[in-house]
């Protein structure tokens, strides 16, 4: 069982990772949730948003390092 205190850090946590993500460019923020959330593919999300798998691809990078780069700010 964690701590009082390792739980207050956990949520903590979560808190600024979800507004990470509110704060994303709208299409990085689709392709990030639809592919960590809903489970799509790279190939799934390309088709359901009308744009190249590629382009998924790097929708997908950016919104990571967006993620990762504001959290490193905080």
């Amino acid at each position: 069982m964690p701590s009082p205190e390792r739980t207050l850090l956990a949520k903590d946590e979560v808190r600024r990772l979800e507004q990470a993500i509110r704060d994303l460019p709208a299409r990085q923020r689709e392709v990030l949730l639809l592919h960590k959330i809903r489970g799509f593919s790279y190939a799934e999300i390309a088709e359901e948003l009308g744009i190249s798998k590629n382009t998924v691809m790097v929708h997908m990078g950016r919104a990571l390092a967006n993620c990762r780069d504001r959290l490193a700010q905080d």
